[in-house]
């Protein structure tokens, strides 16, 4: 309830651009889900951990820490990629923000394809009319 309770904190923080309660609260929540461990030991993989590492690098780049903010974005991204229900469209936000990071940061290229690649995603499972995804 704790850690649920950092969570919605720091998303409510974010959606009022709060930036450093933003910060406090989704770290905090990103260091109790990797607090999480398996029966050997390991770091609970799991959808939840992809959004705790995409969250923290949303409240890092509102800080300007744009390469701690791509570093999270990938942790998502690889995070979301090891689950074993993933599907592609898991990587709507991650993605876009990894994309946006590149941009910031001058490499139009890779912000390119990286935006392209998520759209083609979306396309591909939801039509070029996608109606589902941004409701």
């Amino acid at each position: 309830m704790i850690r649920d309770t950092h969570h919605n904190l720091g998303t409510a923080s974010g959606e009022t651009n709060d930036m450093g309660r933003f910060l406090k609260h989704s770290g905090t929540w990103l260091e109790m889900l990797l607090e999480r461990k398996t029966a050997d030991g390991e770091v609970v993989i799991d959808y939840e951990l992809g959004m705790g590492y995409n969250e923290h690098g949303n409240s890092q780049a509102m800080h300007g820490r744009w390469k701690v903010a791509s570093w999270h974005f990938s942790k998502a991204i690889d995070t979301f990629q090891k689950l074993p229900h993933y599907v592609e469209t898991m990587m709507g936000w991650p993605a876009a923000n990894k994309g946006l990071m590149h941009w910031i940061l001058g490499d139009y290229e890779a912000a390119k394809r990286t935006f392209i690649d998520i759209i083609n995603v979306f396309h591909m499972h939801n039509g070029v009319d996608d109606i589902l995804s941004f409701k």
